[in-house]
């Protein structure tokens, strides 16, 4: 009976939840099939095209420069150890060709110029007399008809003594008279020397070509000596040798050794400017070279345009010997403005340059973006119909924003841009 009730119980509570996941099943919707997404039409790309036509391209080199004086002289003292006495300018004094700007000590220098200014005079006065003794015939001195009758003596006594041997050989004299021509001879010859002796350091040549022409050397050799030693003083001062502004001082102070060539002023024409574009890197350099002396240039200073052309580039630069001058002629255009600037530029102002290194007319001309290279290949891109087509060219002038085509393309074409 208790078995009975209690599976009736259990029927009753499974039978509603029987009930219920039937009825569940029967509300989970059925699912359906995927439907095909729908079919959307590619985009078609849009060509940027440009008609090859002829047209002009102008290459420019543009620079920033200062402004520097054309005409500049650094002044030096060719020797080493001279003692600076005073530098006789300031900067920015003007100053004309010949002042003296600086000087060494000079004292013992000067006397020395002095003697030797006074050893000259003594010479010429020396052979001024000796010609004017020439001119009139002036009577031997009495030294000089001593020296010559001594000398007449001499002769006849050696012309004696030829003929007294002859005759001691054929037996006609005695050798004791032979002995006594001899000892005569040997007498006069030893009065001659002595009178020699005695007059030495007077006048003991007879007044001939020969004694003017020593005389004349002794002039030229005071000469040299004082042109030698004047030049010595002369190389103590240091002369501006053009008109000019001074523009450099030396910090030497006075008693301090100067050293040779090392500049103690400098001395510049303030009257012609040029200007001194520098080349800042190696695609510039690259390009100077095709500046030319002469080519027109744009010069921009303070917002106004003037002219110029250039005079000296990196490739007709002249050689120097100075390595700093040298380098910076590598890396420079020299610039001389045609025309008259205005007042007040002072040295050193920055200044634009403009330089035309090429320009062409009627030729094919593109976008530099347009032109493509791969290695040694440069092409571009033409539309031929509906196709692309590549198509090799030949490049002349380049621009950072255009290129010439010297070969490749015809006006008409249509250039790909993109």
């Amino acid at each position: 009976m208790f078995n009975q009730t209690k599976m009736k119980s259990i029927k009753f509570i499974f039978m509603p939840i029987v009930i219920f996941a039937l009825a569940g099943c029967s509300l989970i919707p059925v699912e359906e099939d995927d439907l095909a997404p729908p079919l959307i039409e590619p985009k078609k790309e849009e060509v940027k095209l440009l008609t090859v036509e002829k047209g002009s391209i102008v290459k420019n080199l543009h620079l920033q420069g200062n402004f520097r004086f054309s005409i500049s002289e650094s002044l030096y003292f060719k020797q080493h150890g001279g003692r600076i006495v005073s530098i006789d300018v300031k900067l920015g004094d003007s100053v004309s060709k010949g002042d003296v700007v600086a000087q060494l000590e000079n004292e013992e220098l000067a006397k020395r110029v002095q003697q030797q200014r006074l050893a000259l005079e003594r010479a010429k006065i020396e052979l001024q007399r000796a010609q004017q003794e020439v001119e009139l015939d002036l009577p031997d001195t009495q030294i000089d008809l001593d020296l010559k009758s001594i000398e007449a003596s001499v002769e006849d006594a050696k012309i004696n003594l030829e003929r007294t041997t002859r005759l001691y050989e054929e037996g006609a004299v005695s050798l004791q008279k032979l002995e006594v021509v001899q000892q005569q001879v040997e007498q006069l010859e030893l009065s001659y020397e002595k009178l020699l002796i005695s007059t030495e350091g007077s006048k003991v040549y007879p007044v001939d070509e020969q004694y003017i022409r020593l005389l004349e050397i002794n002039v030229e050799t005071a000469q040299i000596e004082y042109n030698y030693l004047q030049a010595q003083l002369s190389n103590t001062k240091l002369t501006a040798n053009i008109d000019g502004v001074v523009t450099y001082i030396n910090t030497l102070k006075r008693g301090e050794e100067v050293i040779a060539y090392d500049p103690i002023v400098d001395i510049s024409n303030s009257e012609n400017l040029f200007i001194l574009a520098t080349l800042k890197n190696a695609e510039e350099i690259l390009e100077a070279k095709d500046a030319e002396i002469n080519q027109p240039v744009e010069i921009t200073y303070d917002g106004e345009i003037y002219t110029g052309i250039v005079v000296q580039t990196p490739e007709t630069a002249p050689e120097s010997a100075d390595r700093e001058v040298t380098e910076r002629n590598k890396t420079s255009i020299f610039v001389k403005p045609d025309e008259k600037l205005p007042e007040g530029i002072d040295i050193g102002d920055r200044v634009d340059v403009t330089i035309t290194l090429v320009e062409k007319e009627d030729t094919i001309v593109i976008p530099s973006a347009s032109l493509h290279t791969y290695l040694a290949r440069n092409f571009v891109k033409v539309l031929d119909g509906e196709s692309r087509v590549e198509v090799d060219v030949e490049i002349g002038v380049e621009t950072k924003t255009e290129v010439e085509i010297i070969s490749g393309l015809e006006e008409g074409q249509q250039l790909i841009l993109n």
